[in-house]
């Protein structure tokens, strides 16, 4: 049974955190500078995506490559295929014919043999969702996923425990060093809450949350996994004004972090303002890509959608 963590004030156990210090980084091995050229090598790499569900084509034929540090975006309308092409990537839907190659930042064992250490692109097609998981691929979802009758703070457990294992392993361990796993964990996740913004609600449950609250939880709940590749399925859909500023400012915060970012997006505005580079998707096809001021000088001339109003949003 999981009880609810004192508002507004860290347990005991969480040393006193100087000023807006956060203590998370993510999993790549060095962290850039704010505004650094990204390093010249690829992260992801998709090659003919095809993914056929009954009669309908989801994607057709979808080429793109992602470079190391970077940010890009998907952008397309609703029905576009961005949801099918985060599927394909994290293991939840299986595509019909193409590849989808990952550089890893950590240890990947078994890629070559026993305790072998993959140097080379991983082939993420055929993997499960757990198995992509690991290799340092995490993903929200646009509709949030959350525990909700769990508090904030073990929301963001769960991610960080995930990461580092649980289980019959955890058994084997000497008490004292579980306890030390355990106080490991609970200070990683008041590091995420804060960067998030969530510190003061971290005793609430996830279900008490705000939408606003509980999009940024889930992002929170993805850093546990201290992944290298963050998809972000529209994050800022439904949200306020004030959200929407703060997403846009996150993907900067995550990128001279050292994470690159995949970002599904309705919206092109949001997409273009924060993006390195930009792919079109129409009807599971890609139809632009480039630069952002390439795309945004084209999107008006290929109808694909009209970028929707700030009401609402």
């Amino acid at each position: 049974m999981t009880f609810p963590e004192p508002r507004r004030r860290p347990p005991a156990v969480v040393p006193a955190r100087p000023g807006p210090r956060v203590g998370w980084k993510p999993d790549a091995p060095t962290v850039p500078a704010p505004n650094s050229a990204p390093p010249p090598r690829p992260i992801l790499d998709l090659a003919g995506l095809t993914l056929r569900l009954g009669g309908l084509t989801s994607l057709a034929d979808v080429s793109l490559r992602q470079q190391r540090g970077t940010v890009l975006a998907i952008v397309g309308p609703n029905g576009a295929g961005k949801t099918s092409l985060l599927d394909c990537l994290t293991g939840i839907r299986r595509p019909s014919r193409g590849s989808a190659h990952f550089w890893p930042t950590r240890r990947v064992r078994g890629a070559e043999g026993a305790g072998a250490e993959a140097r080379g692109p991983v082939e993420l097609v055929g993997r499960s969702a757990p198995a992509v998981a690991r290799l340092g691929i995490a993903r929200t979802f646009q509709e949030t996923r959350l525990f909700d009758q769990l508090t904030a703070l073990d929301n963001v457990r769960v991610g960080i425990e995930a990461k580092a294992g649980g289980g019959t392993w955890r058994a084997l361990l000497p008490r004292s060093r579980e306890r030390r796993e355990i106080r490991a964990a609970r200070s990683a996740a008041w590091d995420l809450l804060e960067f998030v913004g969530l510190a003061d609600r971290a005793g609430d449950r996830a279900a008490c949350l705000p939408h606003g609250a509980r999009r940024r939880l889930e992002i929170a709940r993805a850093l546990g996994t201290r992944p290298s590749l963050l998809l972000l399925d529209e994050p800022a859909a439904g949200v306020t004004a004030v959200d929407r500023a703060w997403f846009a400012g996150l993907v900067g915060q995550l990128q001279a972090r050292g994470v690159s970012v995949l970002l599904a997006e309705h919206d092109p505005r949001l997409a273009l303002a924060v993006a390195d580079a930009v792919v079109v998707l129409e009807a599971g096809a890609v139809v632009a890509a480039g630069t952002p001021a390439e795309v945004g000088a084209s999107l008006a001339g290929l109808g694909a959608y009209r970028a929707p109003g700030a009401a609402g949003r």
